[in-house]
């Protein structure tokens, strides 16, 4: 890579098929707002809220999974009372515990979180949904409503077609959230690889909550969950050992992950740096049938940002040399700062651009040339 520029962003639309799909990742939040730049909701709290008594449990149970401390906590206090080996003083401050939790949670939506859609323009919205609509499907690592916002309104508007598989509840079809119940086949998707703030699992169901039915902010929502002990479902683990096997555990995150794992064509990856932490997300990538991958770069071809994409790709060819297929897979690069992801490229600064558009030599050929 370091004898070539990057590919202009313009590049990866007209050299894939049309059928191609996108991995989002953080660096398309950022884009839209500085305050993203939290991606880890754990460590706000961590630092905004919790208690070193309640860090220790996070610690000691190795998860940064709100809802499984606070359900260790519930169930603590339960056993105690059963049992009566607890008093009114002890019960409490398990309840103060639980409470705690669910304060810094609401705390650090709140504060690394857009209100509503209204945060974002009308113009950037709409700049967004043009940037989405060549992909058949998107991915995301991201838990934030962005996409979600962005994605309701080009539905509505009939500039997107994308679905998610969240249906009306068999049960109480007038309920104010809908239910995880349809797969999507080759319909176009969203997919929430990590969860999302607007879903959350109840009664052994994946649920949405949805503005148009209840007529409240999905912020609002959360936070009203949250009293009744119903926690969002975000994967918000710093290892990716551990996110793998949060993600296992949950029927729709599993099934979002296997659509990821059983796709073909072109990939391209915006805003995501497939760092330690979403090795599984490499692995799927590799395992899958996949003939390009597109990797974005946040940095110019002699950058650390390259280098370290360099070696990505590297694991991404070696993860297929594995699979029993044997497919090839072409790995190319292009300047993640041409996409017009949420501003026109009029309004970029052109010194933080490539002049021209120049295509990138595909991986094999770089290795070659640099050997």
């Amino acid at each position: 890579m370091n004898k070539n520029q990057l590919a202009n962003y313009s590049a990866v639309l007209e050299q894939t098929p049309l059928t191609k799909h996108i991995l989002l990742g953080n660096g398309f939040s950022i884009a839209c707002n500085p305050v993203f730049k939290y991606n880890n909701i754990f460590e706000f709290a961590k630092e905004h809220g919790l208690s070193s008594r309640v860090l220790n449990l996070f610690n000691h149970f190795g998860t940064t999974n709100f809802e499984l401390v606070a359900r260790v906590l519930g169930d603590t206090r339960f056993v105690g009372e059963q049992y009566e080996f607890v008093g009114p003083a002890e019960t409490q401050e398990l309840k103060d515990g639980i409470d705690q939790i669910k304060q810094a949670l609401v705390s650090a939506i709140a504060q690394t979180h857009l209100a509503t859609p209204d945060a974002v323009s009308e113009e950037s919205r709409q700049i967004c949904i043009d940037f989405l609509r060549p992909y058949k499907n998107v991915f995301t690592t991201n838990y934030d409503l962005l996409l979600y916002w962005v994605s309701m309104q080009g539905i509505s508007t009939k500039q997107l077609n994308f679905e998610d598989g969240f249906r009306s509840s068999v049960d109480d079809p007038t309920a104010d959230y809908v239910v995880f119940s349809d797969h999507l086949g080759s319909k176009s998707g969203l997919f929430y690889l990590h969860g999302a703030l607007h879903l959350f699992e109840q009664n052994g169901e994946t649920k949405k909550h949805s503005w148009k039915r209840s007529q409240v902010t999905i912020t609002e929502n959360v936070i009203e969950s949250l009293k009744k002990e119903s926690f969002p479902l975000f994967v918000s683990e710093g290892d990716s050992t551990k996110k793998l096997e949060t993600i296992q555990k949950s029927g729709y995150l599993s099934y979002c992950f296997q659509k990821l794992q059983r796709l073909g064509s072109t990939l391209v990856v915006c805003g995501s740096a497939l760092g330690e932490s979403d090795e599984h997300i490499l692995r799927a990538i590799g395992d899958a049938d996949y003939e390009t991958v597109w990797l974005g770069v946040y940095g110019d071809h002699l950058s650390d940002a390259a280098k370290r994409m360099e070696v990505i790709a590297v694991k991404l060819q070696d993860r297929r040399k594995k699979n029993k297929n044997g497919k090839p897979l072409e790995v190319q690069y292009y300047d993640v700062r041409t996409a017009p992801i949420w501003q026109t490229l009029s309004a970029i600064s052109p010194g933080k651009i490539p002049a021209r558009s120049t295509v990138s030599l595909n991986f094999r050929a770089q290795m070659a040339q640099s050997s």
